[in-house]
């Protein structure tokens, strides 16, 4: 759902400033990996419920890895461009004045956003409703500038329906895939090779981040950690990791997820790299991919940071216990 809204928003302004189509469609297709991790998450909370975690303290643990992706992310299209620079064209200076003005403009925008996401946060609703408020608002807000009109209202109501209808149509595919693995005992049959393995912590843990990058390629995320945690959790807490239990539900929970959400760009199957390219039909998929590539490269980078620091993740759980 991230990479599509963001697809429909942002792809048509990075043609109109002529990103290169691998640059645009890789950027919009990692991106919307972060909302995953990003509190508040929903398949965050389904994790904290498999394992018995606190989601208080697993959304503490998910924000700076998630300021980390978003930063090195960043890094990441500054490298690009740079690498290619025809691939992000230099973009014109903004005087103090436009900037300024175009603050003002998007100001009724900012205070609907404070309204839906400060509404979660503070327990009034929570995210399906707070889609259905924002929406209203942003409505009443077209219509007040008179920018919106019956028409275009229609429009979008039958844009959402179609791309409703393809994101529920590549889930029924992900879905029926999942069902027949767990027939299949693919997750127990995994579960119990590692078990066997007579392997050291880590080297399990890199079997187990390998297998959850495949199973990530084949279904979307919350389908996958419903089929594979109850399996592979057990494994993990009776390794030696050197932390106590509920360190390691944080810690693993943290890292579980970035593999997840690394899936959905890993080539040749990721489920956001075929949502966009249902968007953007006239660009190869190929592309999508090529662009897709440094971010997925940036995302090993993180995995294998959080894994070796442990604090990245544990540090603020840590503090506001005191």
């Amino acid at each position: 759902a991230t990479a599509s809204t963001m697809g429909q928003v942002a792809l048509p302004e990075l043609r109109r400033y002529r990103y290169s189509p691998a640059l645009a469609t890789g950027t919009i297709a990692a991106g919307g990996t972060l909302g995953i991790l990003i509190p508040p998450s929903v398949v965050l909370i389904v994790y904290a419920i498999i394992v018995e975690a606190n989601v208080v303290t697993l959304f503490a643990a998910a924000l700076l890895p998630g300021i980390l992706a978003v930063i090195m992310f960043l890094l990441t299209v500054a490298i690009y461009v740079r690498v290619a620079p025809g691939a992000g064209p230099r973009g014109e200076p903004v005087s103090r004045g436009e900037f300024v003005s175009a603050t003002i403009a998007v100001f009724p925008v900012f205070v609907i956003f404070a309204i839906v996401v400060g509404g979660i946060y503070g327990g009034l609703y929570n995210p399906t409703p707070a889609g259905a408020i924002g929406v209203f608002l942003v409505a009443i807000y077209g219509f007040a500038r008179r920018r919106l009109s019956i028409r275009d209202s229609i429009e979008a109501l039958l844009e959402t329906a179609r791309t409703s209808g393809m994101i529920f149509l590549i889930l029924l595919g992900a879905a029926l895939l999942s069902i027949f693995m767990s027939r299949a005992g693919v997750p127990q049959a995994a579960a119990e090779l590692l078990q066997g393995s007579g392997l050291g912590p880590f080297a399990i843990l890199a079997l187990v981040i390998v297998i959850f990058i495949v199973l990530g390629m084949l279904m979307d995320s919350l389908s996958m950690i419903i089929l594979a945690i109850p399996f592979f959790w057990p494994v993990i807490v009776d390794l030696d990791f050197g932390m106590p239990v509920d360190d390691l539900k944080i810690w693993f929970g943290i890292v579980a997820l970035i593999v997840v959400e690394l899936g959905l760009i890993t080539p040749p199957v990721g489920l956001n790299v075929f949502i966009i390219n249902a968007q953007a039909p006239d660009i190869p998929m190929r592309q999508t991919f090529k662009g897709v590539m440094p971010f997925f490269a940036s995302e090993i980078v993180r995995v294998v940071l959080l894994v070796a620091f442990p604090a990245v993740s544990l540090w603020l759980p840590h503090l506001l216990r005191g």
